[in-house]
Formats: structure tokens, sequence, C-alpha cells
């Protein structure tokens, strides 16, 4: 539609239009039906918008309306009764001055004002004291506030307790006296307050005497009692030294060095105040004038009060009043003192007092310091309390006490005639208060030391482990021992490198490059992480048991050290000892528990996981030189005080010893633990080793064809015999005997020789290999057992009974030790019982005649396993004299046997001992370490 439009001109009645209305004329000129409808739909709804917003403003504020109404009209009437009690004011004002000038006129005559000006005087005195007391004390001139408090009081009291009813009369006519005392009064607890808190820092000698002194006259204190106010001031000085903010007012942290320093300054500064302010320390500096009672004269306090109230003094009232016209009894006025205040304190009650302090404070100083020294988280920092604490306390003990004459006989030198006069006894401050909760503080951060040890050495190996079941390439490429050694060219006795970290015992011999090279590098890092740690450890220790040189010499004329730096060193070296100990077997039991998680969770790797904790342990043993410096502690370095000098034992003195010391057997005891955890994770490979190698075996060895025997003769020896026939013809017969074992038995034992290499076997101990092999010999000989039973009996042809004969007794040979031992004469026994057996099955005749054979074939056997067996030759070596020939029927490549043999990287050669000499009872040492039986 279109719009519509009006002519443009007046409205419709012909008059002006008004703006709105010219407005809404233009919008129906311009704009379309449709949208005017829209634009009053918008007008409506904001118009009814607006009125339910000014009914709900009406709604939620007519309470405020209705406040704010009553309180105009509280207003008007509050200010209506100001206004009247102004009014009344002025009234009762005009009522006094009046009361004044009637009473004036009827009780006083004008031509003699003293009465009425001595009492104005008086209450000006009065009115002026608080703002002198208060500044007297803002000086810290305690003892004139407390003049001013107790001279104002005696005011107070003489015009509130005036007798003549005309004075009393008189002193009605100041009504603000009451008023003005109320304000007067607090000023004592102020004054106490104040002096407190004053003598809590560290104050000069004088000044402490004042501020003493003022308390005294305040609250009319003894000597005695105003002692244990001192002492019970220093008492709580020094506990809120140690409760304070850590913190200055800049918000840099306290230094605990600085604040246990301050506490021991203060204690010592308030002996010597005690000795001054309430002993005779004041003034005698002779021997005559130093007797030997503290009594013999008066403490500087007492001297101080004894001058304040003396009456020859010209001043009246400590100077303060010195207007004639104040009364007499004012201008007169001398300080009242306590009854004793002025009279010789004697040297039991002092030294009573002083003692009874001393022992309550000592509890309260060492709990202090021992929560200070929780701040500090390293030896060096305890160490830096200590040396900072003897160059206090060595300055502090020079110091010569006014009244205390020592001699040079006297060695304790003037503290110890300080400690005598005050305490009744010579005392070191060292020990009564700072020894205990540095030692133990230095013991804690040690603690922790050593748990962060054990800690950082599980993560890493723990890491490590993690790895290997991961199947880190490298690190399974570590587990072969053998072959590394073999590929590694840098462990060459000659090459020059080192190959193991400064932290790891290392010896310049061929011997420790293969040892180094049993232990990879993933062993090394971990063995290295628990060497660093205990190198702190180490280094932590011999900054708490170095001298300084302070005390290593003393001239004659040196006054005596504080205390001996190094007093502690048997405790702390006993205890970092013991502390050594727990470390270790705090490090075995959890290599222990890791090792049984590892067996729980049973993966292909949990035998290398194994093993390779086992390594940390015995590396440990054999490169951690840190164990044994810390076991060892007082064989190395100064460990005795001799005439003021101290005397260091040498390692080669203590080795010239015939007996071993308790640190060498405290010493042995660790490294045998670690190396029984050691021995405990081999136990694990050598009990899968031999079981998994032994049932193949046993299946193999029942089920191989017996009766055959073809693969077998192969390699039997014939051997010529010559008889004689009945009509004395010589007759030559040749005969096949075994000459070698068979080749699942030389499987089974080469196979397992290359597992031993692998795992580094020139490092393995001599009783693991036992062990081995005491474990192979008990299964093959099961599996015998059971090959020998009726149920094979019928399937075993002579052939094969003369090869299980020679198996057994090559059995015997390798795996049997030369060490003779309840369980080995029991497995001869046994292995005897099998041999019987066979025996039993070949023909008597015959057996006489290849006995003698089998036994040289038997040697010779031994004597080509030396080499590719020798892992278990060397429990039981070859004999060292004539070697046995061989023919040229004999076959000489044992190995050819063996269904597989694997080349070994380390070769071992047996040597020493005599397979003959062996049975007849010779013992080699087992605990002998094997590289010596192996070379590259």
């Amino acid at each position: 539609m279109a719009p519509t439009t009006l002519p443009p001109g007046d409205g419709a009645d012909g008059g002006t239009l008004e703006p709105w209305e010219k407005k809404t004329d233009e919008l129906f000129r311009t704009k379309p039906i449709e949208e005017i409808k829209v634009a009053q739909r918008k007008n409506r709804d904001a118009i009814e918008q607006k009125k339910a917003e000014l009914r709900q403003l009406v709604t939620d504020r007519y309470r405020d309306l209705i406040e704010a109404a009553d309180t105009v009209v509280t207003m008007a009437s509050s200010a209506a009764e100001v206004v009247a009690s102004a009014h009344k004011m002025q009234d009762v004002c005009q009522n006094i001055q009046l009361g004044s000038r009637q009473f004036g006129e009827a009780s006083y005559d004008r031509s003699d004002p003293s009465d009425f000006y001595t009492k104005a005087l008086q209450m000006k005195l009065l009115m002026d004291a608080p703002e002198q007391i208060w500044s007297a004390l803002e000086e810290r001139n305690f003892f004139r506030a407390a003049n001013m408090y107790v001279t104002s009081k005696f005011i107070f009291d003489s015009i509130q307790n005036e007798r003549d009813s005309a004075n009393r009369k008189l002193s009605k006519s100041f009504p603000i006296l009451f008023r003005q005392w109320d304000s007067i009064h607090p000023f004592k607890d102020n004054i106490v307050r104040t002096a407190r808190e004053f003598l809590t820092s560290s104050q000069p000698e004088d000044a402490s005497i004042e501020a003493v002194a003022a308390v005294m006259v305040v609250e009319q204190l003894t000597n005695v009692a105003a002692l244990r106010w001192y002492l019970d001031v220093k008492s709580a000085a020094v506990a809120g030294a140690f409760t304070a903010a850590p913190s200055t007012g800049a918000g840099t942290a306290v230094d605990p060095t600085q604040r246990i320093c301050t506490v021991v300054g203060s204690i010592t500064q308030a002996l010597r105040h005690v000795n001054a302010l309430f002993g005779n320390g004041g003034d005698a500096d002779t021997i005559e004038d130093a007797g030997p009672e503290v009594g013999s004269g008066l403490g500087k306090v007492s001297r101080f009060l004894s001058r304040a109230v003396s009456p020859d003094r010209p001043e009246a009232a400590g100077g303060l009043f010195l207007s004639q016209a104040l009364p007499a009894t004012v201008r007169n006025f001398r300080l009242p003192l306590a009854r004793g205040a002025l009279e010789k304190l004697p040297v039991e009650t002092l030294q009573e007092a002083c003692a009874k302090w001393f022992q309550e404070l000592s509890s309260v100083v060492e709990e202090g310091v021992g929560r200070t020294l929780r701040q500090v988280n390293a030896v060096g920092a305890v160490v830096g309390v200590r040396n900072a604490a003897w160059t206090l306390l060595r300055d502090e003990y020079a110091v010569r006490a006014p009244g205390i004459v020592t001699t040079v006989a006297d060695d304790t030198g003037p503290w110890g005639g300080l400690c005598r006069r005050v305490l009744g006894g010579e005392t070191e401050l060292w020990a009564a208060f700072l020894q205990q909760p540095v030692m133990m503080r230095a013991q804690t951060v040690f603690t922790s030391m050593f748990r962060v040890s054990v800690e950082a050495t599980l993560t890493a190996a723990s890491a490590v482990t993690k790895e290997i079941k991961a199947g880190n390439t490298e690190v399974a490429e570590e587990s072969d021992v053998g072959r590394r050694l073999w590929t590694n060219r840098k462990l060459q006795p000659n090459s020059g490198e080192s190959n193991h970290p400064p932290t790891l015992k290392s010896e310049d011999t061929h011997t420790s490059a293969v040892g180094l090279a049993a232990c990879p590098p993933s062993v090394r890092k971990v063995v290295e992480a628990f060497a660093s740690t205990l190198a702190d450890v180490v280094a932590q220790s011999r900054l708490l048991l170095d001298d300084r040189g302070d005390t290593a010499t003393r001239g004659l004329n040196d006054p005596p050290p504080p205390f001996d730096l190094l007093g502690d060193a048997i405790e702390i070296r006993r205890f970092l000892q013991a502390a050594c100990e727990k470390c270790v077997d705090d490090l075995v039991a959890n290599i222990d528990k890791e090792v049984a998680a590892i067996l729980a969770a049973d993966d292909s790797f949990a035998v290398d996981r194994v093993l390779f904790l086992g390594r940390v342990c015995r590396e440990t043993v054999q490169h951690v030189k840190q164990i044994e410096e810390l076991m060892m502690l007082p064989a190395s370095g100064k460990s005795a005080l001799e005439g003021g000098k101290f005397v260091a034992r040498t390692r080669r003195a203590a080795n010239r010893r015939a007996a071993p010391t308790e640190h060498d057997t405290r010493l042995a005891a660790v490294r045998d633990k670690l190396l029984k955890a050691c021995g405990r994770c081999y136990e694990v490979w050598t009990e899968r080793l031999s079981v998994d190698r032994a049932q193949a075996f046993s299946r193999r060895l029942l089920g191989h064809d017996w009766e055959g025997m073809v693969v077998e003769k192969r390699t039997w020896q014939r051997h010529a015999i010559n008889e004689e026939t009945e009509s004395g013809q010589k007759v030559e017969s040749l005969v096949l005997l075994p000459s070698q074992a068979s080749s699942y038995l030389l499987t089974l034992l080469c196979n397992v020789c290359v597992e031993v290499s692998r795992v580094g076997g020139h490092t393995v101990e001599l009783e693991t290999i036992g062990a081995l092999a005491d474990a192979l010999f008990d299964k093959c000989i099961a599996a015998y057992t059971e090959l020998l039973s009726d149920q094979f009996k019928q399937k075993l042809s002579q052939d094969a009974t003369l090869q299980i004969w020679f198996d057994l007794c090559f059995v015997g040979d390798i795996l049997i030790g030369a060490t003779h031992t309840a369980q080995s004469s029991a497995r001869h026994t046994l292995l005897n019982g099998l041999v019987e057996q066979c025996k039993k099955k070949i023909d008597p005749f015959d057996l006489v005649i290849f006995n003698p054979l089998l036994e040289a074939s038997r040697t010779k056997m031994y004597h080509r396993s030396v080499t590719l067996l020798g892992y278990f030759t060397q429990l039981r070596p070859p004999p060292t004299g004539a070697q046995p020939t061989l023919s040229s029927s004999e076959q000489s490549n044992t190995m050819a046997v063996a269904d597989e043999v694997n080349r070994f990287p380390l070769l071992p050669i047996s040597a020493g001992g005599s397979l003959k000499s062996s049975s007849r009872g010779a013992k080699p040492k087992r605990s002998a370490p094997p590289a010596a039986h192996f070379a590259l």
C-alpha cells in the first residue's frame, strides 16, 4: 500500500501544530500503515515497561523513604537535646564561679594567698606529670619517670589525706584532682612494661642499672626480688628471640647463625650484668679488693639507689621540684625503697637464684636452638653455627668481668671466675645450651643425605629395570657382558683410557679393566649415583671433623678455647658408621623388594633385571670407596688430642695390626650384606638356568634310542687288546669303548657355560658357580636315576650302559668340586651307586678289561674340556704334570660332539691343582676371584 500523504500546512483545526504533532504528522506522511502500527506497538510496550519500573521502584524503596524520615525526626530531637545541654553547662559554670568567690571571701584573707597558691602549684605539678613521664619514657630515662610517678603519688596522697578542715575545703576547689590521678596511675604498669621491653634487648650496663632501679622504686622490690625479676626478663628475652618472626622489617630472612649467636651473647651479657648490678662486681680491680664472697659490697643498683635517696644531695626530690613555694614535705621528699633494697646480697642467695635460672633456661635454649636449626639443611651450615659459636664464646670468655681477678694458673680464664662467682661453679655454654641440638641437627642432616642416597640409587636402578623390561636394545646388549668385553677395545690394558667414573675405585691393572668390563654403563650409572651422594656425605663429614687449626697450638698467654671443636668427633664417627650401615641395609632391603616384585611379574626379562640388581650390589662393594671411608673414619684423619696436637693414624700403621679392628669387622659386615644380596640375585639366575637346561636335557636323555647307538659309536675309540689263548698263542683284538661324553650331556654343559659367559662369568663368585654346578648335578643325576630304573631297564644294551657309565663319571668330574663337604660326599655316594648299577649290567670278564681303558679315556676327556668347560673345571683343576697324549685314532675335537656350541667371548682357562690331588682332599680357596682363570 502506498503511504498516505497529507498536504503540508496547519492542523485540522487550522492552528499551529505542537512538536509531537509535527512528528506524528511527518510520520504519517512518510511511513506506510504497517510501519506506523509497528511503531505504535513499540511505544505502547515502552510505556507499559516504564510503568512497571515505576511501580517496582516505589515498592522497593518505600521502606528507605520511611527510615529516612524517621532519621530526620531523630536528628531534630538530638539537636534540641544538645542545645539544652549547652545551656545547662553554661549555668553550672556560672554557679561554680559564684560559689568560689563566696567561699574565698568567707574563708581566706586576700592579703595571704600562699595556701591557695601552694595547692595550685601542686595541682600544676600533677597536671604536668603525665607529659613529663611520657617524655622520660621516650628518652629511656626510666628512673626519672619512676621518680616523677612516685612523687606524683606522694602529692596526691598528701592532698587527699589532709587533716586540717580548711585545707580539705581548699582541696575541694580542685575537683579535677581525682581525674588527674586516674590518668597518672596507669603509668606504673607502663613504666614496668617499658623497662621490661628495654631490658629484653641487649643494653649497656648503665642503662640497665637505671631500668632495674626504676622498677625497684615503682614496685618496691628488694634486691632478691629485683634479681629474680631481672632473670625472668632475660628468660623471656631468650624465649622471645626464638619465637619472633623469622624475618626483619625489610623482609630479609634472619640467619639462624645470627639468631643463635644473639641468644648466646644475651646470656653472657646477662651473667655479667647480674655480677655488676647485684653482686660486688662493679669496682674491685685488684686481688685485695676482690674478696672470696660476692657480698663484700653493694651491687651497682643498690649503690645507684643509695645515691638517689641520700639526704646530703643538694637537689630536692631528684631535682624535679625546686620552687620554694612548695610545702616542705614535698621539697624534702625522698624516694621510698623496700626494706632490704640497700642491703648486701648474700653470695649464696645470688648463686642459688642464678643457678636455678640457668638450669631452667637450658631447656628453653636447647628447644629454641633445635627449632631454629630446622631451617638449616646442610652440614656446612651446621658447622658454620658451631664455628660462629666458638668464635663468639672465645671473645666472650676473654672479656674480663669487673671485680674478678684470675692468675696464669687458672686455665678457665675470666669466664671461669665469673661463673664461679655468679653460678657457684664453672659452666661451659656450648655444652649447656648448644652442643646437643647442634649435633642432633647434624645427625638429622646426615640421615637425610643417606636417605637421599638410597632413593637416588633406587630411582636410577628402577629406571634401568624398566628399560630392560621394555626391550631397550642398548640396555639389552649390555646384558651380554662377555661379548661386550670382547668387542670393547677401550678396556685393553695398554689403551691408556679410563672407562670408569671419578667417584669409583680404580686400579691401573688389567684385572681392574676386566672388572670394569663386567660393569656395563647402566650399572655404572647407578653405582656412580650412589657413590656421588655418599661422596657428599664424606665431604660434609670432613667439614664437621675439621678443627680449623684454631686449637692445634696454644701459647702461654693465649686465652683457653671455649670448647673442643672435635669433642664430638667420636660420637659423630660412630653415628656415621651406624648411619652408613643403615643406608646399606635400606638399599639391600629395597633391592630385595624389587627382586620379589620382578619375580612376581615373571616376564621374559625377569632374570636379566634381577641380574642387573645383583651387579649393582657387587659393583657397589668393588668400586664405591666412600663406604670404606665412612666406616673407617677413625683410621683416617685426626682422631685424638694429645698435648694440644692431633695425632693421625695412618693406614700403613693400621695395616700392621695383627687382629682386625672393630671398624674392619663392621666394614666386612657391610660388604657381606651387599655380596649376599648379589648372591641372592644370582641364586635366581642359577635356579632358573639349571631348571630350564636340565628339563631339556632330561627330555633328550629319556627319549633317546639306546638300542641302536649308531651316532654315539662314531666317537668311540678303538682299543687293541692282546690276549693269549689256551694254547699260548697271542691274539690281538679290537674293542670300541666310549672316549667322550654323549652329545646331549656336552650340549647341556656347553650351553650352560655360554650363559655363564654371557652374564660375565669371569666376575661371578666361585660360590655361585659351585651352586650352579650342584644344581645341575642333582638334576642330571635325577635324570640318570630315572633312566636306570626298571622302566628303561630292558631298553639299555651293554653299549648303552658303557656310555651311561662314562657320562656319569664325566658328570662327577665336571660338576663335583674339590671341596669336601657333607653335600659333596653325599653326591659322590649317589654317583657311585649309579656307576655300580651300570657295572652290574656288564659282563664281569669285560669289566676287568674295560675299567682301566675307560678310566684313561675319562682322564683325557677331562683335560680336553678344561678350556671349553673352564667355568666348572676351575672348581676342580686338572693335573699340572705330564699331560695325556692322544693317539691318531682318538677324537680330539670334543665340541663337534655337541649339537650347538657358541664361541666364548672370554675363554675360561683353568690352572692349578690336580684332579687326583683333589680327590685326595685338597681344598682350593672358593673365595678367590675367578677372573684369575680367564684371559682375553
